[in-house]
């Protein structure tokens, strides 16, 4: 493991401890996921991602500000940002297609967003991630906490962001985002589990090596920044991957 993860993985669980502290017995589960669960962590691009999971009743509005405050202030490692959710344990528990959110926090090198209890249909996604890879680093086994998300929401998520990002495939700054996520979106789709982007994306061109894009965008993610991921291949990449999870049943 090395150096950048270690102090990546240090900073998530400085953070749980101080969110432990504020919540006490509200919380049932502090668990990290993301990249630093999934083998795939990039110095300086990746990010910390850490679910909440709180005692029915959910935040009140000091624990809220309190919480945001410590995301504010935490160290992040070699991570470039923090990215927070909070949902109850019923929440959590038993997962709807749309789950309501307590908390969510992103801080950024130059901003934050913070947003309070909305619901959002990537939640579930995210939950789904979270009970299949992630780990708990304070409170309950994550199976314990968190319930199972039906394949076909994760499907139709999936789809919806593939179209989405049909629209957007000359915006370069997301290209790798979005070329490494669609291979994801396949491979799940597929195969049923979760893995690193970086795998999701070899596993992808293996299938279909006409899908160059993919091989600039893991240059990219490896720090390569003459790694060119031309507008057309993004495209390229979205439509057949949207066509070839659209025609599985």
């Amino acid at each position: 493991m090395g150096d950048a993860v270690l102090q990546a993985a240090a900073a998530a669980t400085a953070l749980a401890g101080t969110c432990a502290a504020i919540l006490g017995s509200n919380l049932r589960a502090a668990v990290l996921h993301g990249s630093l669960t999934l083998g795939d962590f990039a110095s300086g691009r990746s990010d910390i991602d850490l679910l909440l999971i709180t005692g029915p009743g959910g935040l009140s509005q000091e624990e809220r500000g309190r919480i945001v405050h410590a995301v504010s202030t935490a160290e992040t490692g070699a991570a470039r940002a923090i990215d927070l959710l909070a949902v109850t344990s019923t929440t959590a528990g038993a997962p709807s297609r749309t789950p309501a959110t307590e908390l969510q926090v992103s801080r950024y090198p130059d901003e934050m967003h913070v947003e309070e209890a909305q619901a959002d249909e990537d939640v579930a996604v995210e939950l789904s991630m979270a009970r299949a890879t992630g780990r708990s680093l304070i409170g309950a086994p994550v199976e314990q906490v968190i319930g199972a998300v039906p394949a076909q929401w994760v499907k139709d998520r999936g789809m919806f962001w593939l179209r989405r990002w049909l629209t957007l495939a000359d915006d370069a700054e997301h290209a790798e985002l979005m070329v490494l996520t669609a291979c994801r979106i396949w491979h799940v789709d597929v195969e049923g589990t979760y893995c690193s982007k970086p795998q999701a994306g070899e596993w992808a061109f293996a299938r279909d090596p006409s899908l160059t894009a993919i091989t600039q965008a893991i240059r990219q993610r490896h720090g390569d920044a003459n790694a060119i991921i031309p507008a057309d291949d993004v495209t390229h990449v979205l439509r057949t991957i949207l066509d070839a999870v659209g025609t599985r049943t």
